[in-house]
C-alpha cells in the first residue's frame, strides 16, 4: 500500500485537494491494488467507480452491464450464467470460476461505446465535468481508460 511505504508522499490531487480544489477520480488512477479500498481516500474527493453496482446506471440499455469485468458477447453471458446456476457463486468468486472456463482475448461487437467500461467512464467525465463547470471552485478530474488492455475488447466500429 503506498501510505504504508511512503507515509509522508503527497499525490498531485492531494496537493489539490488540500488547496481547496474538488478531485474526483473516475476509474484506475493510481492502481487498485496499491491504495485503500481501491481509491487513495486522502487524494480524492470522490472516486467513480466504488462498484460495480455504481457502474450498472450508466450502460447502455441495449447490452446492460460488462459481464465477467470485460465482456457483452452472448456466448461469455450464457457460460457465466451457466456457472452460476451449477455452482451458485456470485461476484468474484463466479468471475475467476467462469474464466477458467472461458476468457476470450479479444472481443469486437456492434455495440455502442457504453456498453463497455471506457464508454462509461467518458460518459461519467462528461456528465461530472459538466456540473464542475457550473461551479466557481476550482476541480480537478481525472479520468483512466482501461483500454488498451487484455482483454482487447471495445465496440466494433474502432
Amino acid at each position: 500500500m503506498i501510505r504504508e511505504a511512503l507515509p509522508d508522499v503527497v499525490t498531485l490531487p492531494q496537493y489539490f485537494k488540500q488547496n481547496g480544489y474538488t478531485t474526483i477520480n473516475i476509474s484506475k488512477i493510481f492502481d487498485y491494488r496499491t491504495v485503500d479500498k481501491y481509491w487513495d481516500q486522502p487524494s480524492w474527493t470522490r472516486a467513480f467507480p466504488l462498484s460495480e453496482e455504481a457502474m450498472k446506471p450508466y450502460y447502455a440499455d441495449s447490452t446492460g452491464p460488462v459481464c465477467g469485468y470485460f465482456y457483452q458477447s452472448p456466448l461469455v453471458k450464457d457460460v457465466f450464467a451457466q456457472v452460476e446456476n451449477d455452482t451458485g457463486l456470485s461476484g468474484h468468486a463466479l468471475i475467476r470460476k467462469a474464466h477458467k472456463r472461458i476468457k476470450p482475448a479479444t472481443e469486437c461487437l456492434d455495440v455502442p461505446d457504453n456498453a463497455y467500461k471506457d464508454g462509461v467512464f467518458a460518459d461519467k467525465a462528461l456528465a461530472d465535468l459538466e456540473k464542475l463547470s457550473q461551479s466557481d471552485s476550482p476541480f480537478f478530474l481525472a479520468v483512466g481508460f482501461e483500454r488498451p488492455h487484455l482483454p482487447f475488447t471495445a465496440p466494433e466500429k474502432y
